[in-house]
Parts: structure tokens; sequence; C-alpha cells
């Protein structure tokens, strides 16, 4: 297939100006790179092939329009009412089958705690995500004797087990308000947890409360009480309900301080939960002897008073005292008192004041201290009359609500019961229901995340006789009650240009779910601030709530980079749910269309060629099964992988079987759609049949000599088919439309896009090359604007791309040194495969992260080139976006691939342009047409006077920014996270730090102003885990010694042209091609994965540091006097220093420092040309960092898995960090690839801050197949 071939099929109408005649070498040069790629990619992967394909099925085009949202809104309307339905027929059940006997106890004796179940007695169930026994429920113990009101029959479990059949059902309870805690299925639950308070407390009070949570911390004496005091203060916590508003309030003697400084109370979402709770952790005790009971309880009803008089709806206002009772004089009590009579009679509030009193071991308070708390509880002013003014005693009569004391001693056992909580809460006698409450009323909590999933607790109170006497309810799963939001055909195929999204919100705008996002965030963000709408626009969703409404549309002007946007946003109300289905569409001229492929009923779907990927599990003697560079594979035949979003979420509870594989393929194969559907999704079978057909083709291209270069091709849709040759097992989870080579591919249609370089077992770097296959339209000609329907792509080395490189551009192969960049400034190739500018190239030192994608960063390994390419923002711009799965600011840069010129870079920084000779240019730059890569032409042998200063921050072990304070357009960095938090609101001032020397939750960055990140790219390594030992033959047979120049061996799977020795400097004699994994990089004995997996292993063949003696010594003390004149600047920033033995491309010499405890070195050993350039040229490249101690928010809080981690290090720093800002007046951030959490953190500088946000995944180029 020749390159005239491709041009017809694909035609992109590009003016190319080239005022600048020097360049036009650089531009016939890019354009022969060019034609050489398009012909390699289209042999090789069978672009024209497959296209001709899909030009020959039929496709029908849908109009986007409100209907969507309607369809949606009525089928999760039908979802709703069945499990609203379902609730209340087993709470009629209940009603109908207790009991009030003392008999049937016994069949609550037959089950077993919750606590004390042994884990033999459970077993897995994907529906719960965690271990459970289905044959019965357990017990959750209160540890007290009480009387039972009721009690059901032995059958109970059977409904429950029922009930749970329905996949989206995970947990069910009933809670007696004197009776027992039953849940189902029975599941072990630590003693501790504080399972189902917020429904049973939902369902059982609904009255809507103000609730001050105020700890005394000036009476507190030793550890033990604070940490007693913290514990109670955080299960107080836990008794917030939807409709709550709370406050958490800490006096220490001195200072009463706030949870939030700006407002008096918070909402309970999960979010400014997390605020109260890190404030909770982060007090410590305070001045005793300063300590005024009266002045903070003034304080706290103050709060009260101000709420009432804004005039808000009524709000039943309870205060909770955690206190030793410890007085200052024996009167204070009267004080107390009094004030707060006053207090409470001015303002004409009522209050409930409940105390809890803090005591050492299991003994009760001091008698005054008892009798004190007992008394501000109680509103008891009998010993106190003589105090109170005659009208104070006559009006605290009619406002007087009792409260109750608690006495909690300091040991681990002492807490408080579900059942307290209750009476603490309850402001009305709760045997008596209120009148307005119906009996048939049901309650909704806000979602939560538990075992990878969305849950919703929908809860209903049991009356009997006009009483209370339990609450029943369950768990629901929304992730697949709402899966027709994130799957929906439209949703799924619709191009990025219509910019449609769905969300589920509720009623007051946060989204709950949605379309776009895969998983689900804990912190439910306003559907304003996930669209970065203007702060003018965000009174919009405050329709979603007006009663008198029920559906409705607006539209939205947003400012972006290139352009406005308009946005409509259509939306409607559910009727059986507190809940808003809204979809966002971008407004055109004419109304989007998406285009489907239709079903064929006469097309038989020849799956001759294929077979479900799951070799390991179906076992064909009729195929040949072999190891493809360490996979179960076969070459005979390609494999089908169905992602996640091909199937139903029930199906995808039931664990993979050769029986439901059989079942799978039957259907597939089915060409008139008489076999029943197994789980799999609608459009799944035309889209396996619509790309089964390029398997014949690259089976007859691996059968020729192109074998030796691809390691595997592959094609995939949006609905999540993917096809793969060789057939090889993939990760069930894999999901083809969120990875990089995807994503980037459906972002420049008909561009050819390589994405990486990433590792591989066995092979060594892998870059990713992929291009787009449009819709079908039979004759015609495709153009970028035409609908992506499939991506296709092949994985080669990085050796492919050298190969082309020397074999399509002479000068590569004689007087220049080409670098092959991509739009992000992923390093493709350096051309440093032969010995001729080895010494003057940049290589990776033992203490790089293996999987740290700023190690093949442009600025990481060309820093003097990214310093000066920064300063032309007409070629590539920094920017900054949000990344709301991982809550976190993304920091990277992007090249324009449409720059029309070259660019030049003068071999002397003061040379000027005009009159420049062809000698003097360092390098030349300029973008590959028709792809997103860039050539970079450099000339080694310049010798400059004036040389480029090069400063490029660069973590190699983790992804923080080194300053996340400020972001400068014009400062060189690598690619890197700061965490984002929205919650502006509740920041700690600067007068109440000196209170709270542990670190707090304080936002780091606002929200405005940055759009959300284009491209999320999960962690899921392509393939399965590869084969440990296996006796299957290999599936290519390559011997590397075959191959006798560096022309030969470049590109071929699995070899490395060998040319230094094992200290990663020296020559050898006698370079040749061996295999990757004796010889990785080009050294001499490193392993793929072993040098960088076990640093003590190699640190002998990378130590190329002189000896360190006296004058060492001596020359170290001088610097680390220099380091302490900036140690505050740098205290805050962990960085443990390791120095390389390195040169840059320019002959730069690499020297580390360390700014901290470590004793400074200089390793750095120059020679010859080297030694006179180091004085000329200022680079500070490689300082590593300590890991930080995690600081957890709260552990509940946490709810994404962790993944594997790797080593720290730190590279290229640069001296713009000195400026006004200073990182030691701010906070210390952290996102460790570790644990890949973001935590802020300090060493004692100023103010200090802690949060997490859990960092689901990194991009794509991070990953190393495992």
């Amino acid at each position: 297939m020749t390159f005239v071939t491709i041009t017809a099929m694909y035609h992109q109408h590009q003016d190319v100006i080239r005022e600048n005649y020097i360049t036009l070498a650089a531009h016939f040069t890019a354009d022969q790179l060019y034609k050489a790629h398009r012909l390699q990619v289209n042999e090789l992967l069978g672009v024209p092939v497959i296209q001709s394909i899909i030009d020959g099925l039929d496709f029908k085009r849908t109009i986007l329009n409100s209907s969507l949202v309607r369809d949606i809104t009525n089928r999760l309307d039908a979802q709703f009412a069945k499990y609203c339905n379902l609730l209340t027929e087993t709470k009629k059940y209940i009603s109908s089958s207790s009991q009030p006997d003392w008999i049937t106890f016994r069949d609550y004796r037959s089950m077993m705690e919750c606590a004390r179940i042994t884990p033999g007695y459970l077993s897995y169930e994907e529906q719960f995500g965690t271990r459970v026994n289905m044959t019965s429920g357990c017990l959750i113990s209160t540890k007290q004797p009480s009387k039972f009101l009721y009690y059901a029959e032995m059958n109970l479990t059977s409904v429950l087990h029922t009930n749970a059949l329905d996949s989206a059902i995970r947990w069910q309870y009933i809670i007696g308000i004197s009776g027992p805690h039953i849940e189902y299925p029975a599941h072990a639950i630590p003693i501790h947890k504080r399972r189902h308070w917020g429904p049973f407390l939902s369902a059982a009070l609904p009255q809507k409360r103000r609730v001050i949570i105020l700890v005394d911390a000036g009476t507190l004496l030793t550890d033990m009480h604070l940490a007693k005091a913290k514990s109670v203060a955080k299960i107080l916590l836990d008794g917030a309900v939807p409709g709550d508003r709370y406050m958490v309030i800490v006096s220490n003697g001195t200072h009463n301080t706030k949870a939030c400084k700006n407002q008096n109370f918070l909402g309970v979402t999960s979010e400014q939960i997390a605020v109260m709770t890190a404030f909770i952790e982060a007090f410590e005790r305070g001045n005793q002897k300063a300590y005024s009971h009266t002045n903070a309880i003034q304080m706290a009803c103050r709060l009260f008073v101000e709420e009432e008089d804004d005039g808000n709806e009524f709000q039943h206002n309870i205060l909770f005292y955690i206190s030793r009772g410890v007085m200052s004089e024996l009167g204070e009590a009267a004080s107390v008192l009094n004030a707060l009579a006053e207090i409470v009679l001015g303002a004409n509030i009522r209050v409930k004041i409940n105390t809890l009193a803090l005591s050492d071991g299991d003994e009760t308070p001091l008698f005054w201290s008892y009798e004190f708390l007992k008394s501000i509880a109680e509103m008891n002013f009998t010993k106190y009359q003589q105090s109170l003014g005659e009208k104070l005693k006559a009006a605290l009569k009619k406002t007087i609500i009792p409260g109750k004391m608690i006495s909690i001693g300091t040991n681990e056992h002492a807490t408080l019961t579900l059942l307290q909580m209750f009476e603490l809460l309850s402001t009305v006698n709760h045997k008596k229901l209120l009148t307005h409450l119906s009996n048939e009323e049901l309650f909704w909590s806000y979602p939560y995340s538990e075992y990878q999933a969305t849950l919703v607790s929908l809860s209903t109170s049991i009356q009997k006789d006009n009483k209370l006497e339990a609450v029943v309810g369950m768990d629901l799963n929304l992730d697949i009650i709402a899966d027709v939001i994130k799957y929906n055909d439209l949703v799924v195929m619709a191009p990025a240009k219509t910019r449609l999204r769905i969300f589920l919100c509720d009623l007051q705008g946060r989204v709950i779910i949605a379309s776009h996002m895969r998983k689900t965030s804990p912190w439910p963000l306003h559907i304003g601030t996930l669209e970065t709408w203007s702060g003018k626009d965000f009174w919009l969703s405050d329709h979603f709530s007006m009663e008198e409404i029920s559906e409705g549309s607006f539209e939205i002007v947003k400012e972006e980079m290139v352009e406005k946007v308009k946005l409509k946003y259509t939306w409607m109300r559910l009727k059986n749910a507190p809940y808003v289905v809204a979809m966002a569409i971008k407004v055109d001229e004419m109304e989007p269309k998406i285009s489907m492929l239709l079903k064929n009923s006469k097309r038989e779907y020849l799956l001759d060629n294929l077979v479900y990927h799951r070799l390991d599990i179906q076992r064909d003697s009729s195929l040949y099964y072999c190891s493809h560079f360490g996979y179960l594979s076969t070459m005979k035949l390609g494999g089908v992988y169905l992602s996640p979003s091909c199937f139903t979420v029930s199906s995808l509870q039931r664990p993979p079987s050769p029986q439901w594989i059989a079942n799978y393929w039957v259907y597939l194969g089915d060409p008139f759609g008489l076999i029943r559907n197994t789980g799999i999704r609608l459009s799944v079978r035309e889209h396996v049949g619509a790309l089964s057909g390029i398997i014949p083709h690259w089976r007859d291209k691996t059968a020729s000599d192109s074998h030796e270069f691809v390691l595997r091709r592959y094609i995939a849709t949006s609905r999540g088919v993917m096809i793969t040759y060789p057939a090889t097992v993939i990760r069930d989870n894999y999901e083809p439309d969120l990875q990089l080579w995807y994503v980037r591919a459906n972002e420049f249609p008909g561009r050819i896009v390589v994405t990486g370089p990433f590792l591989e077992d066995n092979v060594g770097q892998v870059v990713t090359i992929s291009t787009a296959v449009f819709e079908g339209q039979a004759g015609s000609m495709h153009n970028s604007k035409d609908q992506v329907f499939a991506v296709v792509a092949m994985d080669v080395t990085v050796g492919f791309f050298s190969k082309l490189l020397r074999s399509a551009i002479n000068v590569c192969r004689e007087s220049r040194r080409c670098v092959l960049f991509d739009d992000l400034g992923n390093v493709i190739s350096r051309g440093i495969e032969t010995s001729v500018s080895s010494k003057k190239t940049r290589s990776y030192g033992r203490s790089v992260s293996w999987n740290a994608v700023e190690r093949f960063h442009i600025s990481y390994l060309e820093p003097q080139l990214a310093t000066y390419l920064i300063t032309k923002t007409k070629f590539v711009q920094k920017k900054q976006c949000m990344q709301w799965a991982t809550r976190s600011i993304e920091r990277f840069f992007r090249f324009n691939i449409s720059y029309s010129d070259a660019l030049t870079i003068p071999c002397d920084d003061i040379s000027s342009l005009p009159g420049m000779k062809l000698g003097s240019i360092r390098a030349e730059v300029i973008p590959v047409p028709q792809t997103n890569l860039f050539l970079a032409l450099i000339n080694e042998s310049c010798d400059p006077q004036h040389p480029i200063q090069a400063f490029c921050p660069c973590s190699v072990s983790d992804r923080r920014c080194l300053l996340c304070t400020r972001f400068d357009v014009a400062e060189c960095e690598c690619p890197c996270q700061c965490p984002l938090n929205c919650n502006t609101q509740c920041s700690l001032s600067s007068s109440n730090a000196s209170l709270y020397p542990k670190t707090s939750f304080v936002p780091n960055v606002e929200c405005s102003g940055l759009e959300e990140c284009p491209v999320i790219a999960t962690i899921i390594p392509f393939g399965a885990r590869p084969l440990q030992k296996t006796v299957l033959s290999e599936c290519i047979n390559i011997k590397c010694e075959n191959y006798k120049t560096v022309d030969d061996c470049l590109g071929v799977l699995g070899c490395q042209w060998c040319a230094f020795d094992s200290d990663g400097q020296t020559l050898l004699l006698n370079p040749s091609c061996v295999f990757a994994d004796q010889c990785f990089g080009g050294t001499k004995g490193r392993r793929i994965r072993g040098f960088l997996e076990s640093e003590s292993q190699l640190a002998p063949q990378w130590s190329v540091s002189a000896p360190v003696g006296p004058v060492a010594a001596g020359i170290m003390s001088v610097f680390l006097i220099m380091v302490m004149a900036v140690y505050c600047y740098r205290s805050q920033v962990n960085r443990l220093v390791e120095a390389n033995s390195l040169t840059d491309s320019y002959g730069a010499p690499l020297c580390g420092r360390n700014f901290e405890d470590d004793d400074f070195q200089l390793d750095h050993d120059i020679s010859g040309s080297v030694k006179e350039k180091a004085v000329t040229l200022i680079q500070l490249t490689s300082f590593e960092r300590m890991s930080n101690p995690l600081a957890a928010v709260r552990p509940q809080y946490r709810v994404s898995p962790r993944t594997e981690s790797s080593d720290q290090g730190y590279s290229t720093m640069t001296d713009r960090m000195q400026g006004d800002e200073s990182e030691c007046a701010t906070s210390n951030v952290n996102i460790s690839r570790d644990t890949e959490k973001t935590i802020l953190d300090t060493d004692g500088c100023s103010i200090t801050v802690t949060t997490e946000a859990d960092i689901h995944q990194v991009p794509r180029n991070l990953l190393i197949s495992s």
C-alpha cells in the first residue's frame, strides 16, 4: 500500500507557510519522515483494509434531543419504584408477623453476632463486594439488656434472601427501638463500626436539627483524655443525617475555635463531614488554668441565636458538651447556668444540652463534676434558685428541654450505642410520633462509597399503636440502578464534539453519577463545579428542588481557551426518588446526530477467525498455544475481548467459566437473534462482527518479516469491543476506550498518534501507534469531522522509531542527533543508539522510579531544549486542568501540532537570527505532518559561549509538583500533580493556627477557572499476568545474534544493541545485538525489571562517584553552610539527594545537591571537553526525595484501592523557586506513587495542612505490565 493510496482515503486541507528558507530543509525532512511513517502504518496495521470493511456496513443516524433525558428518567423511575415497593412489602411482613412474646426470642438467639463471625462461615460474593453468608443474618449487640417490643418469625431470613436475589440490593437491616439490630446477609462487622446509624436516625427522628459538638480541651489532663474526647466527638458526628447542620467547636481555655471559621453550621455531606473530622483529629489539649465553661457554652449558644435571627426554617437545637466537668471554683456552676438562662430566654430559643462526662477508666467522675454536668444537661436550676431572678425562674419552666448526661470512661470499650444516640438526639417523647410523620414515608441517605460501589440507603419506620418500634431499610447499589446513564448506546457512541454528558444529581445539584466518570467520586461535586460554570450561573440548579416544576432546560455560555461554547442543559426530576437526571449537549446550528451501526438480521457473523480471549479457561485442542513474550497466546486466531462496558452490571458479578464463555460465543455468532442474551449489551454483537474481518490481513502480515517489529495489533470501538492479534489473555477490567492510545487517536482523527513509552516484560520500552477509523461512508472521502467508529493500534519497540529515523533521514545517521517526541513532551526516540554521542546524553539513574512518566519527558531528558521551547508560546503551552476522579490538579505541556514552521535554536544564546549561518544552529524543531510527533534535529558539534541555563524540576518517584501554590507558564517542569479541594469556605485563619500544631483540612487550589482534564487513563496493563513457568514454545522465534549491525538490530522485538559496559559509560569494544533482558537500555548486564527494583544489587554498577576523603569533606562543609541559609525554604520539600555521574545532551554535568539532612556530595567525574563546559553551564538536576509519613484524614473516607509502588526521587530544580513565594509559608504537597494519595504536610514552618485525595490512576505511559 502506497502513500498515495492513503491520501485518497483521507484528506485534510493544511496550508503550510514556510517563510524562513533556512528551515526549508527541516520541512523536507519532516515530510519525508511522515511519508515513511504513514507507509509503515498502512502496511503493518492495514488501515485502508479496515476502513473499507467499515465503509461496507450499514449505519443509521439518530438525532440527539431531550427525548434521551425522558427515556432515562422513566427507566430510573421504574427501577426506584420497584425497590420502594419491595421495602414497603418487607415492612408490612415484619409488622404483621411481629409478636410481643418472649418465646420467639430464641429465633434471634440462633443468629450469630456480627462481630464474632468466623471467616470459615463466610464466602465471597461479588454482589456484596465482601465475604458473606446468604443463609442467615447476624445480630449487632448493644451490650445492654433491653426489653424487646416485637419479634419476627423464623422465615424472616427467607424473605430477606428473596429480596437479595436482585443484584442491586446489597444490605438489608432491621433496627428495633428497644430490640435487636439485624443485618442481612451475615458478614463480619467490627464491634466499633457504627452500622446504619444514619438511616436509622433519619427514619426514627425525621426532624431537622442544628447540632453543635463542643469539646472542652482546657481540662484534659492526659493523652488518654484527649484520645477519648476525639473518639466521642467523631461518634457524635456519625449521627448526622441529611437535613441536619453541624458544627464542631473546640475550647482550650483561651480561644474558642470552629471547624469552619466562615460559617456557623455546615451541611453533612461526606466532604463537609471530612472537614469536621480533620478538625477533630487536629486539636490538642489546652490551658486548664484559664479555662472557662461559661465562655465556651455562651459562644456555642450564640451560634444558635444567630441562626434563629436569620429567619431560617425551624430546626431543633442540640448542644453536645464533651468535658471532664472540672471547675475552677465551686461557684462556677451557678455562673454557667445563669449565663445559659439569660441567653436562652433573651433570644427566645430552645436548646437541648447533652453532656458527656469523661472519667478515668470505668470510674464515675468526681462528685462535683458529675453534679455540675448533670445540672447543665437537665437544666436543673433547683440548687441555684437564689442566683436567678424571678422572671428567669418563671420563663425557664416553659422553655426547658431536659437533656441527658452520659458518663464515658477512658478505656477502649467505653463508647456510645445507637440507642443512646437516639435518646440524645430526640427532642420529643419518641414513643409518641409526630403528627406530620407518615407511616408510609421513605427516607434517603446521602450516597456513600463501599467496596468500590456507590450505595444509597432507603429506610422507613415501623409503627404500632402510633408508637415507633423499629426501622427497616435496604442499601441500593446506584452503579447498577443508574447503569443506563453510563452505558446507554447513544451516550457511549456520541462523538466528543457533541459534548454529550448525562448526570444523576440530588435536588441540591450535587452530581452522584456522571456518564463520563466510570468511577464515582466519594466526594459529590456540584454540577456547576464539575462543569466549570461561572459563579453567576450556579443559581440555575436551584430549579431542581422547586416543587412547582419537575422539568426544564437552560443554556450556559462557557469561556474556553479557544472559543466560547454554548451548552444546553435539559433536566427532569424523578417521581420515586429525590434525584434529577440532567443532560448537557453543545448547542450547534444543526441538531447533533450520532451514527449507529445497524443490526442486519441477514448478515452472518463469522467468528471463524476469532476466539474468546480467556485462553486460560477454555482449552481448545485444535488450537496451537504458545508463549508470546511471556503471555499465553495463539497465532492461529484473533482474540475477542469484551470490556466491562459490554456487559450489564449484574452479569459482571458472575465469575468467568467455560460454560458462560460458550454461552457468550453462541450469542455472538447468532445471525438471526434467536439465542437468548446472557448479559451482553445490545450492539456488541454487531461490533464484533464488524471488526472480525481484519484478522486475515494481520495474520498474513505476521507470516512476513514484519513479525519481527510488531508486538501486537488491536482494534477497539467505543462500545468496549476489542479484537487483538495474536489472541492473548487480557485483564478482565481493562477498558480500551479509556486508554491513552484510544483517547488521543479519538482526539486527533486522521492523524497517526503515538503514545508511550511504557515498559513491557521481556521486550523493554514499547510505544503504541494508533489511528482512527471512521464511520461507514461507501464511495465518499473521509475527513476529520466524520464520526470515529473505532481506533486501530499496534505496539512496537522504541527501536522501531530509531530504525525509521535512521532509514528515512540521512542526517540522523550522520551529522545530527534526532529526537522524536509527542505533543505532550514524551520522548519517543533520542538517537543515542550509536557510540557517536552517547557520552553527551542522559541515562537513567538508579533512583529513578521504574514507572515514572517523567523519566521519558523532554524536560527531564533534554532540559536545555525544553527550557528554550517553553519560551515560544505559539509552539508550546504549559497548562493545568482538574482531574476530578483523583481530586488533583494536573500540570502538563501541550505542543502545537498545527505549528506551520520550524523553530531554530541558535548555538549561542546571544546569537540573533538575521545573518545566522547554518553552522551556528544548535537545533531545529518541527512538527511531523499528520501526526502528533515533533522532530528535533540537534547539532552537537556547536560549542556555545553563552549557553542556555536549564532548570526543570522533574519528580522521578512521585507525581507531586515542587510548588503547588503558584503556576508559572514560563517555568520549565515535568508533568506533575497538586491536590484539589473545592471547599474554599473552611480554611483556618492564621490567628488560630497556633492552637493546632497538627495539620488541618485546608483547600489548596480554588476550582474556578480550570477546565476538566480531557484524558483519563486507567492504570490497568494490557495483558494479564505473564506466565511464570511454561513448557509452551515461543510464538515467534527470534534470534538476536543473527542481527550483526545496529540498523538490523533496531526495532526487533526482544533485542537490544548492547554498546555500553556495566558502568553505563564505557563503550564496549565489540558491541552486538543481544536479548533486551541482558542489556536493557544498551548497558551490559542490566535487566529490564531487576535493576530498578533492587538498587542495592546495582549500586556497584552505577556508583561512579569519586571517593570521599578529607578534601571532599571540606567541600561538603562549605556547601552545608550555604544550604543552612535557605533551610526554611527547603524544609518543606523532603528530598533525599543522590548525585549521578551523568551529562546532558550538550555535555553539561548533572550534579546532585542536597538541601536537607544528608551530607552534600559532589559526585560527578568531569573529564575532557565536558570539564570546560561545566564552568559555563549551571544545571541542577536530580535531587531525590524521602518518603513522607502518611497523615490520614479518616479511614472510612478512603475508598479507593492502593496500587503497586516504586521508590522515590526528584530531578532538576529551578532557581525560580527562590522568588517572593516560599513553600515554607504555605504547605508541602506530596502525591505519593507508593500509596497514590495526596498528602499535604509540614515541618513546622507555618500553618500546616493535611488532606488526602486518592490518586486512582496515572497516565498510560506509567504502566508496567505485571
